[in-house]
């Protein structure tokens, strides 16, 4: 098995297997929003038959380059074929897939590589072998294949608190239309939290990816006025939780929670088996996902800098001590 970056005539069954063993984040559809920047490289095996891939986002500071997760994508893959037939050969596969993308990724030149691997991938050890970083991120999912009323029982008592308050408050919810309010919605949030955010990225998300047969989202109004919003994206398996947002100027103490429960019932209503929080390492954000009761589970972060990078930096922090 060797790794390439694909060509025009690799992009067709490069979708088709996407679809098929990966998710909506390695979709050509998604990873066209970023245009040149994205680099998308496919496993092949011995005859030369394309049978997975994994994508980077390249960037340049100084004209020296370093790659990590496109914006908005939790991550770069991989997905692959495994036609192994007993425990220890899948798990053999699996360990040569993540040793190759080690030490591919080790030759591209560049000054830092940080991306974050697909939730299936628990095999890290080629990475620390190489002399990466592994860094353990967390995330919350929810199994849509249990009822309505289940899932609601596992909700920690605030966080049902919450939604019964905004309900006899008088705040509804109803499932968005306008992409406009949708994104001043998100804006006014990230302004009042002084956040940086690639928001060329997300209109591009907005506008231009995001339609009924991918995404969805739900809008709270309260006294006639959009006050919250919770925006996902979806394949034909699993829904992710990308990004929300409020007025506070306008504001309801459960009118997020509630937006977030509209959309775990409508992924059910399409059939998808999972709901992805797309989790947090913000105290505050994973307290708030930790109480719709998901299954908490782990993901890998990998970190690799440049020898002589890394020295320097070393170097700068000895003369602050």
């Amino acid at each position: 098995m060797y790794i390439k970056e694909i060509s025009d005539s690799d992009k067709a069954i490069y979708d088709n297997l996407a679809e098929k063993y990966g998710n909506v984040f390695n979709t050509l559809k998604w990873l066209k929003l970023y245009k040149d920047k994205i680099k998308i490289y496919g496993f092949f095996d011995e005859d030369n038959r394309l049978i997975g891939g994994f994508h980077l986002y390249e960037n340049k500071k100084y004209f020296l380059k370093y790659y990590n997760n496109p914006p908005f994508t939790p991550f770069i893959g991989p997905f692959f074929i495994n036609k192994s037939s007993t425990y220890f050969k899948i798990q053999n596969f699996q360990k040569k897939v993540s040793k190759k993308i080690a030490q591919f990724t080790k030759k591209l030149n560049a000054i830092i590589l940080f991306f974050s691997l697909d939730r299936t991938i628990i095999d890290v050890q080629p990475f620390i072998w190489e002399k990466f970083k592994v860094y353990i991120r967390y995330t919350y999912t929810i199994n849509l294949r249990i009822n309505n009323e289940k899932i609601w029982e596992n909700f920690s008592p605030e966080r049902r608190n919450d939604i019964r308050k905004a309900n006899n408050d008088g705040v509804k919810i109803f499932k968005g239309s306008d992409k406009n309010t949708l994104m001043e919605l998100i804006i006014k949030s990230l302004t009042r939290q002084n956040k940086a955010i690639d928001i060329k990225s997300l209109e591009k998300i907005v506008f231009k990816f995001s339609s009924e047969i991918n995404s969805f989202y739900f809008i709270a109004y309260y006294k006639e006025k959009p006050i919250s919003v919770s925006f996902c994206i979806h394949d034909k398996k699993k829904a992710f939780y990308v990004i929300g947002g409020y007025d506070s100027n306008n504001k309801h103490h459960g009118a997020g929670a509630s937006t977030l429960w509209e959309c775990i019932k409508h992924a059910k209503k399409l059939d998808l088996k999972e709901f992805d929080f797309d989790g947090s390492m913000i105290p505050n954000i994973e307290r708030f996902f930790r109480g719709f009761g998901g299954k908490l589970v782990p993901f890998y972060r990998i970190n690799r800098i440049n020898y002589f990078i890394n020295l320097a930096l070393s170097l700068v922090n000895k003369s602050n001590l």
